[in-house]
């Protein structure tokens, strides 16, 4: 009985040193998580698109927001195959000229009278 007891004073023991460990870890999961908030916050605070967004195409926002991404994660570790590919297509959509270039529209105008308006009018029945 008594060897009992010790066993199970040993185990509760292990059991509070245990909840003990979790408590700090996820106090430090916690921790690390809000500031990687403040960072990314931060960081996207002070992109330099911030002014350019209502000059800018839809799809260069949207590269310069996911290259803005992509950096920044790349800070942290290897970008990927899949990720380094999604470079290369955002950095060509900002580079496309194609796009920025004013396009004339083609428009046929026929000039038409006072009078020829007025007969078309009259001729509607109204």
């Amino acid at each position: 009985m008594e060897e009992i007891q010790i066993f199970c004073g040993a185990q509760m023991k292990q059991i509070q040193s245990l909840n003990k460990r979790i408590s700090e870890l996820q106090e430090k999961l916690s921790a690390a998580e809000k500031a990687k908030k403040e960072v990314t916050k931060n960081a996207s605070s002070t992109l330099p698109i911030a002014s350019d967004l209502s000059v800018l195409e839809d799809a260069k926002t949207i590269s310069q927001i996911q290259l803005n991404m992509l950096k920044e994660m790349s800070f942290e570790r290897e970008l990927t195959t899949d990720e380094a590919k999604r470079v290369e297509l955002y950095n060509k959509i900002l580079k496309d000229d194609s796009t920025t270039k004013d396009k004339a529209l083609k428009a046929t105008v026929e000039v038409i009278k006072d009078a020829d308006l007025l007969r078309l009018v009259g001729s509607d029945g109204g």
